[in-house]
């Protein structure tokens, strides 16, 4: 008789898997994902080792100093796991063919997370978004089965953002976290084709220790593309999403757990949201539409417009 962990074994030892980023994402969630039966993979990587990341990046070692990152990681990864196949480009994804059940990407820049999600989703692979930024997280399955790009990134100003979790820093525990919860996301997708996160994503506070589901609206769905809207920054008090609280009068620091809550106490007030990209207020005021007006662009514009 097959067991279940037999059976998604011999399912997922046939799959062929790509990784894009060999950071601290890549090795929080390769090694579960290889002992879940992944074994065939690709991985691509354009950067060399540094010191700091190292942290996050516990396979490498001293001597991986300077290296390339792919073939480090797929040289650690051979030892550990001798029975697995990895093929290593030390270079950036370009949008080579490929041929893949799934890709993963853990880079740690948006503009080429929103690029890749957009390349993927029009070549049909599905592809695991995972983010990690400061004290939170998130991870989505992009494809006919999951969310649409235009979901996970609403505007197109969201393409000319700069976040990097590199320069602006990142919690070990929370690039942990988010790797592991992808992994997962993989498993049950590739073993079941079908995933918990078909129309949904997935939000990770690591100071609340909490993950919350934000799931689309079919119809919405449908007319992700909205036109942007001029919004007068001083029309409305605003609700902050973001990991630092802003010394603003018109600014209110709202974890997005709490954000239903709050809007329950306030009756019917209309109220501003914005977080550091847009997308996160984007989602929340497509939940409450008739109390939330969503800044879609980026927080740090939304805060000197009203500082000026």
């Amino acid at each position: 008789m097959t067991t279940l962990s037999e059976f998604s074994h011999s399912v997922l030892s046939s799959k062929k898997v790509i990784a894009i980023g060999a950071g601290g994402l890549a090795h929080a969630a390769l090694p579960y994902l290889i002992t879940s039966g992944l074994t065939n993979w690709t991985i691509y990587d354009g950067d060399v080792v540094t010191e700091p990341p190292r942290i996050r990046q516990w396979l490498f070692q001293q001597e991986d100093l300077g290296r390339p990152k792919a073939s480090c990681l797929a040289s650690r990864l051979g030892q550990k796991f001798p029975h697995i196949s990895v093929l290593a480009y030390d270079a950036n994804y370009a949008g080579q063919p490929i041929e893949a059940d799934l890709v993963f990407d853990f880079t740690d820049r948006l503009k080429i997370k929103s690029q890749l999600a957009h390349f993927f989703f029009k070549s049909n692979i599905p592809l695991i978004y995972a983010a990690a930024f400061a004290n939170s997280g998130s991870v989505a399955l992009i494809g006919s089965v999951g969310v649409k790009p235009m979901q996970v990134f609403p505007t197109k100003q969201l393409e000319l953002a700069n976040a990097d979790c590199e320069v602006d820093g990142v919690w070990p525990t929370t690039v942990a976290t988010v790797g592991i919860h992808a992994a997962e996301v993989a498993i049950d997708f590739l073993t079941k084709g079908r995933s918990v996160l078909n129309g949904a994503i997935d939000y990770y506070n690591a100071e609340e220790h909490l993950w919350s589901r934000f799931r689309f609206q079919a119809q919405a769905a449908q007319t992700v593309e909205i036109e942007e809207e001029e919004l007068d920054p001083n029309a409305y008090r605003w609700i902050n999403l973001g990991h630092e609280p802003i010394i603003h009068s018109r600014v209110i620091h709202v974890l997005a757990n709490e954000t239903e809550h709050f809007l329950k106490e306030q009756g019917e007030t209309v109220f501003g949201v914005f977080c550091e990209t847009g997308a996160k207020a984007n989602l929340l005021a497509k939940r409450f539409p008739n109390q939330l007006v969503a800044w879609k662009k980026s927080g740090e514009e939304l805060i000197r417009l009203l500082h000026d």
